[in-house]
């Protein structure tokens, strides 16, 4: 993710985007396989926030809730990256959440 408005990424398809506030970059890498397409370049001093895969996953799975949510939330952003035509680092897309109920038998 990033804090700052000074972002700009650049692939070789397309043209540059700059990257707002509270925008994400390379999140697929948490969701999927990816390899980073683009080269990220600052024009002003930037904070940027960095976040390791594997720990996430790590983490993500030692609690039920949160593993579910990310199931969840990983399906929908697989699913609209698949749907892409030039998928790149930056992907702007909303994930819509449903209401999922869970029934416990026994």
């Amino acid at each position: 993710g990033s804090s700052s408005r000074s972002l700009h990424h650049a692939s070789s398809l397309l043209r540059p985007k700059l990257l707002n506030h509270g925008k994400w970059l390379a999140e697929a890498a948490l969701w999927t396989c990816w390899v980073h397409r683009g080269d990220l370049e600052s024009t002003t001093n930037t904070t940027i926030l960095a976040l390791d895969a594997v720990q996430f996953a790590t983490v993500t799975q030692r609690y039920y809730d949160s593993l579910t949510e990310s199931v969840f939330y990983a399906r929908a952003f697989c699913e609209a990256l698949n749907t892409t035509h030039f998928p790149t680092d930056y992907l702007e897309f909303t994930v819509k959440r449903i209401a999922m109920r869970i029934s416990e038998t026994g």
